[in-house]
């Protein structure tokens, strides 16, 4: 789960699964299902979401608040077999304990997500993992599984043969954002890490590097400036039916609960750069409030004969 068009390729591959379980369900006259085809339909409907982040945290707050309201009124018949589970070795990493003990909970009890901390993923076939948990190794059918467990840039950074980070995977700049051992080349997001002074990748990140740079081109210090220095403007996660939380505020050290949802949502509201983009997500939030969400399934594109 990486750029936008991951999200509408999962939206349609969910309504793609939720179809093929109805399918199997609806085979036999009187609904009753044998145990190969519940079976059948249980690996259709196991979702699975590697990471425990916040991205594989949101990803999971979504994922059951769609199941729970717009899933159960179209698929009814099916939220018997629906599960939604969670590998990761932690939860919420960089949050303070007590948040992610909240948000543990709050994905138990109220979320339904079935979360296996601990878990280290060995493999991944078409329609299996392959897990170790301590000393215990096991499998899982699944129909659907996402991954959220830490991105890698795109193999183009590699290409360019600048001088990578000890893994290989991010250019090596320094505090300037220049990269190493090269003259008026700059690096940020994403594809590089600051020698010595290690940032989340993270879209506040991007943005502050992005700024520092634009100001360094301006004023003709380009590699001679005050070096780099991200100022965090606080963590957040959503994770579902109204509830999130919010750490390391300026001036604040944490908020859970729906306030912490509006929170959330306020600062994704007020990062929109235009006013018409702040319009269309305040309408597009107040029609799925409701009317719910879209279920309208795109499909590939269409090819010309």
């Amino acid at each position: 789960m990486k750029e936008t068009a991951d999200a509408t390729v999962f939206k349609d591959h969910v309504l793609v699964k939720l179809e093929e379980a109805s399918y199997v369900h609806a085979l036999d006259s009187d609904m009753t299902l044998s145990l190969e085809e519940e079976m059948k339909v249980r690996e259709l409907l196991t979702f699975v979401i590697i990471g425990g982040g916040p991205t594989g945290v949101e990803l999971a707050g979504e994922l059951t608040d769609f199941l729970t309201h717009e899933g159960s009124r179209q698929y009814g018949h099916l939220k018997e077999w629906i599960s939604v589970h969670m590998f990761s070795i932690d939860l919420l990493a960089p949050f303070d304990q007590e948040l992610q003990e909240y948000a543990a909970r709050h994905l138990r009890k109220k979320q339904g997500v079935k979360l296996h901390l601990g878990t280290v993923v060995q493999s991944v076939e078409k329609d299996k993992i392959h897990l170790k948990q301590g000393d215990k190794s096991f499998t899982m059918p699944f129909g659907t599984l996402v991954w959220c467990a830490g991105i890698k840039p795109h193999p183009v950074v590699k290409d360019f043969g600048f001088e990578m980070n000890d893994r290989g995977t991010q250019i090596l700049v320094d505090r300037t954002l220049k990269v190493k051992g090269e003259d008026d080349i700059y690096a940020v997001g994403d594809c590089c890490t600051v020698d010595g002074y290690w940032l989340p990748q993270t879209a506040q990140v991007a943005k502050q590097q992005g700024q520092y740079l634009a100001k360094q081109f301006n004023s003709l210090k380009d590699g001679q400036g005050q070096p780099f220095k991200f100022r965090s403007l606080g963590m957040m996660a959503y994770l579902g039916g109204f509830n999130a939380v919010m750490s390391r505020l300026p001036g604040l050290n944490s908020i859970t609960g729906f306030l912490a949802f509006i929170g959330w949502r306020s600062v994704y509201w007020s990062l929109q750069l235009s006013l018409r983009n702040r319009f269309m997500l305040s309408t597009d939030w107040l029609r799925t409030m409701i009317f719910g969400r879209d279920l309208t399934r795109f499909g590939p594109p269409s090819r010309p004969q």
